[in-house]
């Protein structure tokens, strides 16, 4: 009886390994993926984006004084942003009618109005695709993801977050000059902008790694 039990595990065991071995394995190698880090980021506008930047906004809500800087970040691998802007010539108008929408108070209002908006963001190129992807926070606790594609001298990526979506077209109209154009669709309604930069000194900032 113990030799029979015995003789029918070995069957068993033969009919599950058999045809395992006879299957071809994967190298580790085409499973896992590359260790190797892709190389830094290059490019005409790239470069171009790279330095400190100061201009204004204008959209229904007002025209706000801009400041961004652009630099390398994580060994090239990425451009980090960091941006704020402060109304300087808000429309009131229309923020009493967005105040009173979102059930807010004219304190409230008059302090969104008098905040600077402070935000930081990293954007890079999708080693597989060659697409833009990024990720935006600000200081409303707001954090957005972004994509998109770049055409020679403009660059559009789709921002979408709790606060909403908006479309970005950044355009390099010269080495020194700067120009953003908008569309967003938020909780205070849909509306469009646009925004001029001029380069903060004549040169091109090298930016650190």
């Amino acid at each position: 009886m113990k030799f029979s039990l015995f003789l029918f595990l070995i069957i068993v065991i033969a009919f599950i390994t058999i045809p395992a071995l006879g299957q071809e394995t994967k190298p580790m190698a085409e499973e896992m993926p590359s260790m190797i880090p892709p190389k830094p980021l290059s490019g005409d506008f790239n470069n171009w984006m790279v330095g400190e930047w100061e201009g204004y906004s204008d959209s229904p809500m007002g025209k706000s004084k801009d400041w961004m800087k652009c630099d390398w970040a994580l060994d090239k691998q990425f451009i980090v942003i960091t941006y704020e802007g402060k109304f300087v010539e808000p429309n009131m108008e229309m923020m009493e009618g967005m105040a009173k929408q979102m059930n807010m108070s004219k304190e409230d209002m008059d302090k969104m109005a008098e905040t600077p908006y402070k935000g930081m963001g990293l954007v890079s190129e999708d080693p597989q695709t060659g697409k833009m992807m990024g990720y935006w926070f600000d200081n409303w606790r707001g954090v957005s993801k972004g994509s998109g594609s770049r055409e020679k001298d403009t660059q559009t990526m789709t921002w979408e977050g709790s606060m909403g979506t908006e479309v970005r077209t950044i355009e390099m109209v010269g080495m020194d000059k700067m120009m953003i154009t908008f569309k967003s669709s938020s909780p205070m309604g849909e509306f469009e902008g646009k925004s001029e930069y001029t380069r903060k000194g004549s040169s091109q900032g090298s930016g650190s790694k």
